[in-house]
């Protein structure tokens, strides 16, 4: 995509000059295959579940002295999957993580990242992280090799770190609940910490631990429920000029069948490897806009929505290599039974049109245009793919 600033971004998201590619290339999950105790110590299940998911992006914690994962590493490069490391934290050494990135792992890395939630070391944080950060940018700026690779600020809110990074970084879960409801809030918060430089969610999801006790962590949202919230929640963080989105987790780290844990809940993959439905749902999905690399040359696409209520629908329009589009629609009310929106979308007349409602159902239908051009939806709370072929 050609801005590089949040607010040129939006701008050019919003006047439809998006692509199909910008949009998949955006989309990542976090994995941790240094926990040698969990399944991520299968790299090749790990690359399995990747490919199909349709994900070519991974966040994982940069570790020392483990062959497994550099192991690992390599095996997801050579599938054609980049990874974004958090690379070391205030007191450590850098020097055997920086031979790690210019030597076996070069070319499976495109970003590293400052310290994750640091905040949580205890007093002083502020005073720590920020000199580390410069060390790390300054690191990756003056080491050969490494001059091309994106560099990711640290998950916490202190001004003292504008200038510090090429992107913010936000960790704008949810709450269990609609995914809209507060990423505006979060990229204002990027803003301030970070300056004008697109910021990066680098965790962000939901756990199903619908039988969790208490109230000590955030609330849980159902399988069925995340299946409807995903496919939005990637739409309408890179509406808001989120660079990328790095959904937590692929895989349940342990077994709870009770579903208790929020902890071992987080994973789009059961433990056991059964994919879930929200799984399914993001596949489809993402299988649903895919689209191959390069800029496309036609213009935006010409569209309205219109009908009483019209103006609450999110919308998304992206340019596809083929001289098509992408349209996505949403609304942005939480999951459930909700009373049907009906709008009346506009496209340009001689259009061949499909739909597709990747959180229900695989596969796309015709979708006719009356005369006046235009087609009746029904929106409900899933989000709806429009694909408008020349």
């Amino acid at each position: 995509m050609t801005g590089e600033t949040v607010r040129t971004t939006v701008a050019e998201i919003s006047a439809g000059r998006a692509s199909a590619h910008d949009f998949t290339e955006s989309v990542g999950v976090n994995v941790h295959l240094f926990y040698s105790d969990t399944p991520y110590a299968d790299a090749e299940a790990v690359v399995a579940a990747l490919e199909e998911l349709g994900v070519r992006h991974v966040r994982d914690g940069l570790a020392p002295d483990r062959p497994d994962q550099v192991a690992a590493l390599e095996r997801l490069r050579a599938a054609g999957i980049t990874s974004t490391l958090l690379v070391g934290e205030p007191g450590q050494d850098l020097d055997p993580l920086f031979e790690l990135l210019t030597g076996p792992l070069e070319g499976a890395v495109s970003a590293v990242e400052g310290p994750n939630e640091y905040y949580a070391s205890g007093d002083g944080w502020e005073d720590r992280v920020v000199p580390f950060q410069e060390r790390l940018q300054d690191r990756v700026l003056s080491t050969p090799g490494l001059v091309g690779l994106d560099v990711v600020g640290p998950s916490v809110s202190e001004p003292r770190l504008r200038g510090l990074s090429e992107h913010g970084n936000i960790h704008p879960y949810p709450g269990g609940g609609p995914p809209e409801a507060n990423i505006d809030e979060e990229v204002v918060g990027s803003l301030t910490t970070f300056g004008d430089v697109l910021p990066w969610a680098t965790e962000t999801g939901y756990h199903d631990a619908v039988e969790m006790p208490g109230t000590d962590h955030q609330p849980a949202a159902s399988d069925e429920e995340q299946a409807v919230y995903l496919p939005r929640l990637l739409a309408a963080y890179f509406a808001a000029g989120v660079g990328r989105t790095f959904l937590y987790e692929l895989w349940d780290q342990f077994p709870d069948p009770s579903l208790s844990d929020p902890e071992a809940n987080y994973g789009l993959v059961e433990h056991d490897g059964t994919r879930k439905p929200q799984f399914l749902a993001l596949a489809r999905f993402l299988d649903q806009v895919a689209d191959e690399p390069g800029e496309p040359t036609q213009e935006p696409l010409r569209y309205r929505v219109q009908g009483a209520g019209g103006d609450e629908v999110h919308r998304l329009a992206l340019r596809r290599g083929d001289g098509g589009y992408d349209l996505l629609l949403w609304r942005p009310v939480p999951a459930g039974e909700v009373e049907p929106l009906r709008v009346d979308v506009i496209l340009p007349c001689g259009a061949r049109v499909s739909l597709g409602q990747p959180s229900r159902t695989a596969g796309v239908r015709a979708l006719p245009l009356d005369e006046d051009c235009s087609s009746t939806l029904a929106l409900e709370d899933d989000i709806v793919v429009l694909r408008v072929a020349p």
